[in-house]
């Protein structure tokens, strides 16, 4: 098994338990972008685009009710930006519980 970063490989590392081959798990996953012009809104919003399309062609259902944006940060004048999730808009939540 070895992970994609943009566009770097890591070395291969062999995976000998846990997990049958070909499996897909999801769990509670992150996406996170420094936010400070429009196009830097438009950025996120294209990544959320890329993991949606990504997990229909994988039949990987994501739960837009379960998306959330938390904003970090001390910024008084934050840009104003609805997400979405296919055709539903993601909610903006000031606390998040992370399982791990």
């Amino acid at each position: 098994m070895r992970t994609l970063i943009r566009d770097t490989y890591t070395s291969w590392s062999k995976v000998t338990c846990g997990v049958p081959q070909g499996s897909v798990l999801a769990g509670d996953a992150k996406v996170l972008r420094v936010i400070k012009t429009q196009e830097d809104c438009l950025l996120l919003q294209e990544d959320i685009n890329k993991i949606y399309v990504w997990s229909k062609k994988w039949k990987l259902e994501f739960n837009a009710k379960k998306y959330h944006i938390k904003e970090l940060g001390k910024c008084k004048r934050r840009k104003v930006w609805n997400y979405l999730v296919g055709e539903e808009q993601i909610i903006k939540t000031k606390k998040e519980k992370d399982l791990g």
